[in-house]
């Protein structure tokens, strides 16, 4: 009777917990871990969380590969992958169409998305 309590417990958290989180893969960081050292990197960062809570989407799905800003055209740019390209299990659906760039217009304080 033990075990059979055991098991079901055991399966009831396979079945109804969330994710894993897994660390990232080599050269890459979690996109919600993102640590802004200016105001504009930080303004930068909650319009795309933003832009991503009116989508749909979860700062949690994305890994961060690098984040710049570009003078030349007054943009903030966020460069992410999606973490169903790394997915482990087929139970993750391959979605590559998310990943890309978020760029985030300082003069206009528009955030768009660029597919890769």
């Amino acid at each position: 009777m033990r075990f059979i309590v055991i098991f079901l417990a055991l399966l009831s958290f396979e079945l109804f917990g969330k994710t894993i989180v897994i660390g990232p893969p080599d050269g890459y960081t979690f996109f919600w871990a993102f640590k802004p050292k200016t105001k504009l990197d930080e303004n930068a960062f909650e319009a795309v969380k933003q832009h991503l809570a009116k989508n749909n989407g979860d700062v949690s799905n994305y890994y961060l590969s690098k984040n710049k800003l570009n003078v030349a055209k007054a943009v903030y740019e966020f460069r992410v992958k999606h973490h169903s390209e790394f997915r482990k299990s087929k139970n993750v659906m391959y979605m590559p169409f998310l990943s890309g760039t978020f760029t985030y217009d300082v003069k206009s304080k528009v955030v768009t998305f660029i597919r890769e």
